[in-house]
């Protein structure tokens, strides 16, 4: 689903669009130096353990808690 957020600016609503261009500066970040965060960009914290699941969406970008969000027990046992 993200691929057309990465690969060119969504054509969607203006949400889309400026959720298309954090995430395309994310990854760009990420490729050059090793860092998601950069300038203008949401805070993207780095993996430790307890670590919060980064989550993209337009109307929200930034970390959550993915147990308390969705519940599943996948996320329970991994401790995340």
């Amino acid at each position: 689903m993200e691929m057309g957020y990465l690969f060119w600016e969504a054509k969607g609503n203006a949400a889309q669009q400026r959720l298309s261009r954090t995430m395309i500066g994310h990854w760009t970040n990420f490729a050059r130096k090793g860092d998601p965060t950069g300038a203008g960009l949401p805070t993207w914290p780095k993996f430790s353990e307890g670590a919060r699941v980064q989550r993209f969406a337009p109307d929200r970008v930034g970390p959550i808690d993915p147990q308390a969000q969705s519940k599943c027990s996948l996320w329970r046992q991994l401790g995340v």
